[in-house]
């Protein structure tokens, strides 16, 4: 923990290149995030699956009173694209890797990332016109629409991640590997490094 502290928190971030970007100049990473790949053994059962975690941020992204105490985006109560904005928050919180990964098992790996979207989009309104009892022709063809764009991002990400994993791990001359998304990893997998 104590390296983590002394290692630099301004460099360059790696998330363009997990979507194949460009990389832009002065796009630096937040900063460092520490915690344990498995399960913490010191907690106790009040406090099963919790794991620590250690933040190191540069200074102008720091979670303090310039950012509100860096509250979450909440959509206009409004709403945009012709869609309510408690309706659009809880569909888009269906939009998740778990879901991008049940939709290229069900229409298999090789399918291209505009179809995975397209099935993504309507597996998530059918399932959330489901919970709510039903939605109008119009709203539920601008609830797609909106949502599509959302799961093209997910369905790029699932691709690119599938991809980065079929390459599989390098080794490194120290003996650690390298895991897909290029964190080092030692002999059991657990990964080490830093995230940006």
């Amino acid at each position: 923990m104590n390296k983590l502290q002394e290692l630099p928190c301004a460099f360059p971030t790696r998330v363009p290149a997990l979507f194949g970007l460009p990389e832009l100049a002065d796009n630096l990473a937040e900063g460092h995030i520490l915690k344990p790949a498995d399960e913490w053994p010191e907690a106790d059962t009040a406090g099963a699956g919790m794991r620590p975690v250690v933040k190191v941020k540069q200074k102008p992204f720091a979670e303090d009173e310039r950012f509100d105490g860096a509250r979450p985006y909440l959509s206009p109560p409004q709403g945009a694209a012709g869609v309510p904005a408690w309706l659009l928050t809880q569909a888009s919180a269906l939009l998740t890797p778990a879901r991008a990964a049940a939709v290229v098992s069900k229409l298999g790996p090789r399918a291209p990332v505009d179809v995975v979207a397209e099935e993504i989009t309507q597996d998530v309104s059918e399932e959330f016109t489901e919970a709510v009892g039903g939605l109008e022709d119009t709203l539920l063809r601008s609830l797609e629409q909106a949502l599509l764009s959302g799961a093209r991002s997910l369905a790029v990400f699932d691709a690119k991640d599938r991809h980065l994993s079929r390459i599989g791990s390098k080794a490194h001359s120290d003996g650690s590997k390298q895991s897909p998304l290029g964190k080092r990893c030692d002999d059991k997998g657990h990964q080490s490094g830093v995230v940006g």
